[in-house]
């Protein structure tokens, strides 16, 4: 989520508001390199939520097994 917040910050708009006037070719690049880490933070967070569901069903079978 916290990625997904600096979008509008790293927006194409946001770009050409600041003192920055970069070339087409840096443009290009820099939004490339700003999806491509948004998409695998995205994949790096689904990966950690299904490790933690997994270990709380572990969890949570253990405990089940004690009582």
């Amino acid at each position: 989520m916290d990625l997904r917040v600096l979008d509008s910050v790293f927006s194409t708009s946001a770009i050409s508001a600041s003192n920055w006037e970069p070339s087409p070719d840096e443009l290009h690049d820099f939004v490339w390199n700003w999806k491509y880490i948004t998409k695998h933070q995205i994949d790096a967070e689904e990966r950690l939520l299904r490790r933690l569901s997994a270990k709380t069903a572990e969890v949570t079978s253990l405990r089940d097994g004690v009582y």
